[in-house]
């Protein structure tokens, strides 16, 4: 079906899905950057080569190796701890969002269905609660994460 021809709350679920995924892939490009700045400092631009070749969760792992070699400071370290697993997170949420199908019902209830669930079969939902505030509070996550990445940046080696 079109967009167009889809019912305006459904839309509008489908707005804030492309927006999550514009802002994961903005954070996975950034992720990427930084690693690459101190994994590969004389060629900063490498991440441009690793991004189509590297998992997202790989990545985190990555950043976590760079900030434990790069620094002893267990403020740092922590920091870096809690926002790899926030990372971890918002993949997992992101992957469930942006992997579903989904729909707001005429009755005022919203479908869910996932494509592909964790180590289950696809599965449909009803959800009573509109989907955007999940999504919303994911992207507000992820502006989190970025800005935390920036600062914990200017605190490494």
């Amino acid at each position: 079906m079109r967009l167009s021809q889809t019912d305006p709350r459904s839309r509008e679920i489908f707005t804030h899905v492309g927006h999550l995924c514009t802002e994961f892939a903005g954070l996975e490009i950034l992720l990427l950057q930084f690693v690459s700045r101190f994994t590969y400092p004389n060629n900063p631009e490498r991440w441009c080569e690793d991004l189509p070749n590297t998992e997202f969760k790989k990545t985190v792992r990555e950043f976590q190796q760079v900030i434990s070699k790069r620094t002893q400071d267990p403020s740092c370290l922590g920091k870096a701890a809690s926002l790899a697993e926030t990372m971890f997170q918002i993949a997992d949420d992101r992957n469930d969002i942006a992997h579903s199908s989904w729909i707001a019902f005429s009755r005022g209830d919203f479908g869910q269905h996932r494509a592909r669930p964790k180590g289950k079969t696809p599965t449909a939902e009803t959800h009573a609660r509109n989907p955007i505030k999940k999504i919303s509070q994911v992207v507000d996550r992820i502006d989190a994460v970025i800005s935390a990445l920036d600062d914990l940046e200017e605190h490494i080696e």
